[in-house]
């Protein structure tokens, strides 16, 4: 090869590494672009779930004390329907016991009207 051949085939090979080197930088660029604006979006993304995950468990402190609003009522409830039972229970064998007797009594007084 002679000194022009050589110039123009070092001129080439230098033309073709800047070339490649251009173009490694700008894809190089796009991926650091594209990893900021998935990097941007995944941030925008975790603090969207942080609110929601805030929202969900305030949701779940009332629903929690709303529960146990609602189970202490039911006590109350149960409490009062069971002395209602206890008394209705008492009640009847009050009305069982005043028959009984009302019984005895009807049965003495006639057993008297025969005597007299």
């Amino acid at each position: 090869l002679n000194e022009r051949q050589t110039s123009e085939l070092i001129a080439k090979a230098e033309l073709e590494q800047s070339t490649a080197v251009n173009k490694l930088v700008h894809e190089n660029e796009m991926l650091r672009l594209r990893a900021e604006t998935t990097q941007s979006q995944a941030e925008t993304r975790v603090q969207q779930l942080s609110t929601q995950l805030e929202e969900v468990k305030a949701e779940l402190a009332a629903t929690r004390r709303e529960a146990k609003s609602q189970l202490n009522e039911l006590e109350v409830l149960r409490r009062e329907h069971d002395r209602s039972s206890r008394s209705h229970s008492e009640s009847a064998r009050d009305c069982e016991l005043l028959r009984s007797e009302l019984g005895q009594a009807k049965r003495r007084m006639a057993q008297l009207e025969r005597e007299v």
